[in-house]
């Protein structure tokens, strides 16, 4: 078990904008140089 893999979403389709806006904040914050597009976003909860 301690070389397992889990991703954990807890978010509703809903909250969507929501949890794009706060990608959003954290980058603007700490810079990371990813992308914080709704699109980027979407391909990295599929």
């Amino acid at each position: 078990m301690s070389n397992s893999h889990y991703n954990i979403k807890n978010y509703q389709t809903a909250d969507f904008n929501k949890y794009t806006q706060l990608v959003y904040v954290a980058e603007k914050l700490e810079p990371t140089g990813r992308c914080v597009s709704p699109q980027a976003v979407t391909e990295k909860l599929r």
